[in-house]
C-alpha cells in the first residue's frame, strides 16, 4: 500500500475507531508523478478520507487511520434530521470514531443524447443498472474488480492495525439513515447512515459481497 502523507497533521490527537465509512469520490483519475499525489484541492480542513482506492486498485493513504478527519458533516443544512442529533460536537465525535475509505467512482449516471454520463458530464461505459431507483438514481458507474480486491485487503489491514476490532463488521442497515447508528456508531457503513441528502455510493452486488466477506 502506498502511503502518502500529503499534509502535515494539525495535531497528534488519536481516537479509538468503531466505524469504517465507505464512500466514493468523483475524481476521474488518481495520478502520480515522482511519488506525488496529483488530486486538485486536497485540503486537510475540508472533507477528506483516510484512504482513496483508484480504479486500478492502488490504495493511497492520506492520513493515518487513527487520526480524526472532518468528513461526516451531520450538521449540513441539507441533512434533514431531528434537531436533537444536529450538533457540531456529535459530528466531531462521529468523525473521530470513523475511518473513511473512498473509491474513485463517478457515482450516479444518467442517460443523455450523448450516451450515459455522470452528473459532471463524463462519459461512462461501464455501469450497473438497478431494477428500481436507489436514492433517485437507477444507474451507477461500476466498481472495478481491482478496486474491490484492494478494498477487501484494506479492511483486513485496518482490522489488524486496530487489533481485530469486532466493531468492523458489515451492517445490513448501512444503506439507510439510522438514528441508532448516530447514537451507537459501529460497523462498516456508508454516509447514508448519517446523511439523508446524498446520492454517491450504491449497493452494487459485487461491493456487498466484498463487505460481507470481510
Amino acid at each position: 500500500m502506498r502511503k502518502l502523507h500529503i499534509a502535515k497533521m494539525r495535531n497528534n490527537l488519536t481516537y479509538d475507531k468503531h466505524m469504517i465509512v465507505i464512500d466514493v469520490t468523483n475524481y476521474n483519475e488518481v495520478v502520480f508523478a515522482n511519488d506525488e499525489l496529483l488530486i486538485p484541492n486536497i485540503d486537510r480542513a475540508a472533507f477528506n478520507p483516510h484512504y482513496i482506492i483508484s480504479q486500478t486498485g492502488e490504495v493511497i493513504e492520506l492520513a493515518p487511520p487513527e487520526v480524526p478527519l472532518r468528513y461526516i458533516d451531520i450538521t449540513n443544512a441539507n441533512n434533514h434530521i431531528d434537531n436533537a442529533y444536529r450538533s457540531k460536537k456529535r459530528s466531531w465525535l462521529l468523525d473521530s470514531e470513523s475511518i473513511i475509505i473512498q473509491l474513485v467512482n463517478l457515482g450516479p449516471i444518467i442517460s443523455t443524447k450523448m450516451g450515459m454520463r455522470s452528473f459532471n458530464g463524463i462519459k461512462v461505459d461501464n455501469y450497473y443498472q438497478f431494477d428500481a431507483p436507489f436514492r433517485g438514481a437507477t444507474c451507477f458507474e461500476k466498481y472495478t474488480s481491482m478496486q474491490l480486491k484492494a478494498l477487501d485487503e484494506l479492511i483486513i489491514y485496518i482490522r489488524e492495525y486496530f487489533g481485530n476490532y469486532v466493531d468492523f463488521y458489515y451492517r445490513e442497515d448501512a444503506w439507510v439513515f439510522a438514528h441508532s447508528i448516530i447514537e451507537f456508531p459501529q460497523g462498516i457503513i456508508t454516509p447514508y447512515s448519517f446523511r439523508n441528502d446524498l446520492c454517491t455510493i450504491a449497493p452494487q452486488p459485487n461491493l456487498i459481497e466484498v463487505l460481507k466477506h470481510v
